[in-house]
């Protein structure tokens, strides 16, 4: 039965944000965008599932698009997250602003300081949640 903790103050004791998956590609003769962001886990336990919140930015600094995510992998210890799940925004040729056109010119640029990531809760192996 899992338990849940009073929300901590911070996640960063947990988790650490690497460069994330942010790429274009061609799916089924599609263009898309695929998203993950990647993280490394610096608790003593095995992390099984991790929501978070990327707000991506522009280089004005206003956010442009949010995505609610979730990775669900089973992170040991001192390891980091593995780029098998992703989220994909596919281009769609008859809307002008889809979340591939506003994305594709932050994945175009390769600017380093692109997202925002804030983690909303970590599950732990035992079953243990804690939200922030």
């Amino acid at each position: 039965m899992a338990s849940f903790a009073k929300p901590e103050q911070s996640w960063q004791i947990y988790i650490e944000v690497e460069k994330p998956l942010f790429k274009e590609a061609k799916r089924d003769r599609r263009r898309v965008i695929d998203y993950m962001a990647k993280f490394h886990n610096l608790s003593a336990r095995k992390i099984v599932e991790i929501k978070y919140t990327t707000e991506f930015i522009d280089r004005n600094g206003a956010v442009i698009f949010k995505n609610n995510g979730s990775s669900k992998q089973d992170l040991k210890p001192g390891r980091s997250s593995r780029d098998k799940d992703f989220y994909s925004y596919r281009d769609n040729e008859f809307l002008s602003n889809d979340t591939y056109d506003i994305l594709l010119p932050l994945v175009k640029s390769k600017s380093k300081k692109f997202q925002n990531v804030s983690v909303r809760s970590i599950k732990f192996e035992n079953g243990d949640i804690i939200k922030f």
